[in-house]
């Protein structure tokens, strides 16, 4: 019975590889994580993300897409991350978040961006959002760093 039970979870498991395609995509992820500590660049730690390392630190970018449940198919949000690595820890850098409509076959920009200005903003329930997926990954940067990153911008 448990030999039919494991072979019925490996079938179905199978099934998703086949769809997903995970087969190539992990492949690829090998080797590109693989190249990582030779070329220390973000895109071999996941092909999303860009950005760059260096002896002091690091930023990286990414983006993650929010939907409605009763408008998933013509409304989303946008969320686009930079992050701050440093002192072993990955910091929110900045954020900016963008509502698009799917009109004409492409999503489009519907409203003004977003954008996280001040520590404060990470009050406001967009941001808190993001933040509250990103838990125990992310932080939002102390004021120290904050007023530091914002004078590097400058």
């Amino acid at each position: 019975m448990y030999d039919t039970e494991l072979e019925d979870a490996v079938n179905d498991i199978q099934k998703y590889v086949d769809v997903l395609e995970l087969n190539e995509w992990l492949a690829g992820f090998r080797e590109t994580a693989l190249n990582y500590p030779h070329s220390k660049l973000p895109s071999d730690l996941a092909h999303y993300l860009s950005g760059y390392f260096d002896d002091r630190g690091g930023r990286l970018s990414a983006s993650f897409y929010r939907v409605d449940d009763e408008d998933a198919s013509t409304k989303r949000l946008i969320y686009d991350l930079e992050l701050r690595y440093q002192d072993h820890s990955l910091y929110v850098f900045d954020l900016w978040i963008d509502e698009q409509s799917f009109e004409k076959g492409k999503w489009k920009k519907a409203t003004d961006t977003t954008r996280l200005s001040n520590l404060s903003d990470f009050n406001d329930p967009e941001f808190g959002w993001i933040m509250d997926r990103l838990e125990g990954l992310v932080a939002p940067p102390t004021e120290k760093l904050w007023n530091e990153w914002k004078k590097e911008e400058d």
